[in-house]
């Protein structure tokens, strides 16, 4: 009897579950926001009908998001307001916007409007096909600035060779999610993400779907270069410990330099005569090889300073993150 009274409330929660929930990060974007939702609602509701929800992550903006958000999910019920208690990083809005989302696929667009929201039918028509990953693949050639496409490379290039992972450059965070994967996600509990990666590593079917990026419907980018810097070690360290291979390999290989170079000396100063006129003092040696040592004994304790730290976070077991309010139309607002 118990049985069938869990699968008649398993049945109940698939009929009432949206067919697409959206999850949208947004930090100080008050100026585009009803603009943006204007342009969203106009693609979902040709899409799924009234079959769908919206997951607003205020990320603890300064500005007048929140007030606009608030009025936004007064008057539309398909529509959830989350309010982080501060700024913790789109990363980690992400991952409570996803947390919240309910629909049997879930959609991961940015609020400034340059994910074209026009591309939400490929997506979902891709979905329908049987694909569980769905991302979003822009072209390398879209405008960017000289130092943004130069730091973007470097990034790209170094975490491939340093972890030994394949991240794509061209593959952006604007992703369909089918359920399965989503509850997949759920599992992870590191506070250092970066949610790609997180997501390609989980695997499933994954299909790509080619878009353009739109400019930005107001306001400007709000990534700093100290605050992707900050990320870009976060997101390596927490992907990979071949740096700490590497490092391994690279005393090991300066060890049997200084072995041959010491013996090379030894051999044709001592033995020889000098006869390749190398005039190496001893000191000389001795010092050239002390301060090449410690440099790399310097960059070597950096990176195990930065896996300390991590393992610091992660074992303090803190939450991701804190939700201060929530907003919709059946209780405008929720503590």
């Amino acid at each position: 009897m118990l049985e069938v009274h869990h699968s008649f409330y398993i049945l109940i929660a698939m009929t009432t579950r949206p067919i697409l929930s959206v999850v949208v990060p947004v930090y100080n974007e008050g100026s585009g926001i009803q603009t943006f939702h204007a342009n969203l609602i106009k693609e979902l509701k040709p899409l799924v009908g009234d079959n769908y929800e919206v997951v607003y992550c205020n990320d603890g903006s300064s500005d007048d998001t929140l007030d606009k958000l608030s009025l936004i999910a007064q008057k539309n019920k398909k529509c959830i307001v989350i309010a982080l208690s501060r700024n913790y990083g789109k990363e980690l809005a992400l991952a409570a916007g996803i947390a919240e989302a309910k629909g049997e696929a879930v959609v991961l667009i940015d609020g400034d409007g340059q994910h074209p929201i026009s591309a939400l039918p490929t997506f979902y028509k891709a979905w329908q096909d049987g694909g569980q990953v769905i991302v979003g693949r822009r072209s390398l050639k879209d405008t960017e600035s000289a130092t943004k496409k130069l730091t973007s490379k470097l990034f790209y290039a170094s975490y491939n060779i340093l972890t030994g992972n394949k991240l794509d450059r061209s593959a952006t965070d604007y992703r369909l999610l089918d359920r399965e994967v989503v509850d997949a996600y759920l599992h992870f509990s590191e506070s250092d993400r970066l949610n790609r990666f997180l997501i390609d590593w989980l695997g499933f079917d994954r299909r790509s779907v080619p878009i353009t990026r739109d400019t930005r419907i107001a306001g400007d980018t709000k990534f700093t270069f100290t605050a992707l810097a900050r990320l870009a070690l976060n997101t390596l360290v927490s992907s990979s410990s071949r740096p700490l291979h590497l490092f391994l390999a690279l005393g090991a290989c300066i060890a049997l330099g200084s072995f041959i170079l010491g013996i090379s000396v030894g051999v044709e100063q001592v033995l020889l005569g000098d006869p390749l006129g190398w005039n190496f003092t001893g000191t000389a040696l001795l010092g050239i090889l002390l301060l090449f040592l410690v440099g790399i004994l310097l960059i070597a304790q950096g990176v195990n300073s930065l896996y300390v730290a991590a393992t610091y976070r992660e074992a303090k077991q803190r939450p991701l993150y804190v939700i201060n309010k929530r907003y919709s139309s059946n209780l405008h607002e929720e503590k």
